[in-house]
């Protein structure tokens, strides 16, 4: 079985010009993965992320909420795919995955 990873980050990063870049500010706060099968819920993110990494090993579906539950019906994401979201300080939000 394949997974998601995310990676949290505090701060968004900067190139040497101090201009916003698409990448998250290392080291994050937190990494981790989910397993893409049935429905499954990642960790609630840490109350000072501001900007998330998700990475799809496999392809899968995705949604966000306090307590998503994944379905074939939300996003569609192709293996390979990577995404940079930004989400509100002290959210409390958790993605949720599931295979096609």
């Amino acid at each position: 079985m394949t997974h998601v990873h995310f990676a949290e980050y505090a701060r968004q990063a900067r190139d040497a010009g101090g201009h916003l870049v698409a990448a998250g500010e290392d080291p994050p706060l937190a990494e981790y993965r989910v397993a893409i099968g049935v429905a499954a819920q990642g960790a609630v993110l840490n109350a000072k992320t501001a900007f998330v990494e998700i990475s799809f090993r496999a392809a899968a579906h995705m949604t966000v909420g306090a307590n998503p539950t994944a379905t074939t019906a939300n996003m569609y994401y192709g293996a390979g795919a990577v995404l940079f979201r930004g989400v509100p300080l002290n959210s409390g939000l958790r993605y949720g995955v599931i295979a096609p």
